[in-house]
């Protein structure tokens, strides 16, 4: 599928308005929303990475431990402030759940994420929450989802995790569709980051997505027509996407609320990879021709691959797909010019993802050195770096404006073969 055919079945699927791009204001009762309608909606996201997720190695998830403040509803004004519509509120809870069989979550514990959670909610923002660094790789430090464990150990992990969705479900039960539930995050097995050579793994990462499912539809009040938010395998793009992974999407008795949670770091030696020997500071077709420090096998056309994978994959189903992380880390102190690569990797990856029918959701970490992600400072309440913003802004809106000239086209030509409108948009979902 080319590129303008996937922007012309996002955008007839969701008529978008050819008049403007302004949201209105948030919908009293978004219960009719679909997924997709909900996609729409959702804007442009901010992680408040490294808070609510930190935690003590072998002690608590603590959200100062890894030094950043204490989460104040005034960073969250801000955010809203700063023209983001969605936070994803990563949630770590070692330390903090009772024995079997209850698995009991402190309550004092849960309610301070429900503090949070109305910092961000009660400013009429949307709001993902989910289960993080529980299933990250280190347990020796406390992570315990291990996707890799047999037999009772197994069973063990399984039962806990429903029993935590259970009752982070039942505390939110009466919050209306503004309040998005993602079921966990990078699940993969210990020491290997690729697609498992086992397939018991990806079949207990599988069961973990359909417990998550069960467990919140089965929790009453408007968990009932909740978006949720199932995730792919380590929410790697290329190992979700391909059908002999064995990865699936869980069953759910309501119809069009899915979507699948994903993350772009690409590529790794530009965005994550520090190291001045082997990381790169420049992206992009030009900088390859320029001759600047950047990978000549990955450039826009790598970036435009895999949108077209999650695209074709899920949207074109009515699955949206959450971007929960994309993000590259600032190296300027290597080489100042790091500056505009990083705009131009924002603001076409934001432009792909939203080109795409996917939602894209900035990865933030507060960190206050140059190996940063840092958007909004923590500390001061405000965007640091306001040409990244405004490079993830333009990104955003570059492929608005795309999608609204499709629309134009399909008002006097026939739609091309096989693309079909699948939902027309309400309104009322989106600001």
């Amino acid at each position: 599928m080319t590129k303008r055919a996937i922007r012309l079945a996002l955008a007839v699927a969701l008529m978008l308005p050819v008049s403007g791009i302004a949201h209105a204001a948030r919908a009293a009762d978004p219960a009719d929303c679909t997924a997709v309608e909900t996609a729409d909606a959702m804007g442009i996201g901010w992680n408040l990475g490294n808070s609510l997720d930190a935690y003590h190695r072998g002690g608590k998830a603590e959200e100062t431990a890894w030094g950043n403040p204490v989460i104040t509803k005034e960073l969250l004004d801000a955010v809203k402030a700063e023209g983001f519509t969605t936070v994803r509120i990563p949630v770590t809870y070692i330390g903090h759940v009772g024995d079997a069989p209850d698995y009991t979550i402190d309550d004092a514990y849960l309610d301070r994420v429900q503090e949070v959670v109305d910092y961000a909610y009660d400013d009429g923002l949307y709001v993902v929450i989910n289960i993080h660094h529980d299933g990250g790789d280190d347990p020796a430090g406390g992570t315990w989802i291990n996707c890799a464990a047999t037999g009772a150990e197994q069973a063990a992990i399984q039962a806990k995790f429903r029993r935590m969705w259970e009752q982070i479900a039942a505390r939110f039960a009466d919050y209306d569709q503004h309040l998005i539930f993602e079921g966990m995050n990078e699940i993969h097995e210990h020491g290997n980051w690729n697609t498992p050579d086992d397939y018991g793994v990806m079949k207990n990462v599988n069961a973990y997505n359909q417990l998550f499912v069960d467990a919140v539809r089965a929790a009453g009040g408007r968990n009932a027509d909740r978006i949720l938010i199932a995730s792919g395998y380590n929410t790697n793009i290329n190992i979700t996407t391909d059908p002999a992974s064995g990865w699936q999407l869980p069953a759910d008795p309501v119809k069009d609320h899915l979507m699948v949670s994903l993350h772009y770091y690409d590529p790794y030696d530009f965005t994550i990879n520090s190291d001045t020997k082997t990381g790169v500071w420049a992206w992009g077709e030009q900088a390859v021709k320029r001759g600047d420090k950047a990978l000549a096998n990955h450039t826009e056309v790598n970036t435009d691959a895999s949108m077209r994978k999650l695209h074709d994959t899920f949207v074109t189903k009515g699955i949206p797909v959450f971007i929960g992380e994309y993000g590259a880390i600032d190296k300027t102190k290597e080489n100042k010019r790091n500056q505009g690569y990083r705009e131009h990797w924002y603001r076409y990856v934001t432009k792909d993802i939203k080109a795409a029918g996917g939602i894209p959701v900035v990865w933030d970490n507060g960190a206050p050195n140059e190996d940063t992600f840092t958007f909004v400072n923590r500390k001061t309440n405000s965007v640091g770096d306001k040409r990244l913003l405004k490079a993830v802004k333009d990104g955003y809106n570059d492929a608005e404006k795309e999608l609204r000239q499709e629309v134009k086209l399909t008002q006097t030509k026939p739609l091309p073969p096989g693309e079909v409108a699948r939902v027309a948009r309400r309104s009322g979902c989106r600001r």
